[in-house]
């Protein structure tokens, strides 16, 4: 989750998993990932990633999954505008 500074809760990446330590890195290849370290395994595990979620940008590199079986289709849509982030007139996906 993200907070702002008044402590409210501003996204969050609906992660089930209970972890201690949280980290956000943001790669050379634009994918923002958050890790945490699970006291279970002693392992760190990638909790989310953003190149699993895509919105309007496609990024060099960038792969992206289907997997029909689990009704998990990625889209990309454009903006309205560069202004109104709604769901413009073209996608890929």
């Amino acid at each position: 989750m993200i907070f702002n500074e008044l402590g409210k809760k501003i996204w969050s990446s609906n992660a089930t998993q209970v972890l201690t330590f949280h980290m956000g890195i943001l790669h050379d290849d634009g994918k923002f990932e958050i890790w945490g370290f699970n006291n279970v395994t002693g392992m760190n595990i990638t909790c989310w990633q953003s190149f699993d979620h895509p919105t309007d940008t496609y990024l060099p590199d960038m792969k992206v999954l289907v997997s029909q079986n689990i009704g998990e289709i990625h889209v990309f849509h454009s903006w309205k505008s560069s202004s109104d982030p709604g769901i413009g007139k073209y996608s890929l996906g």
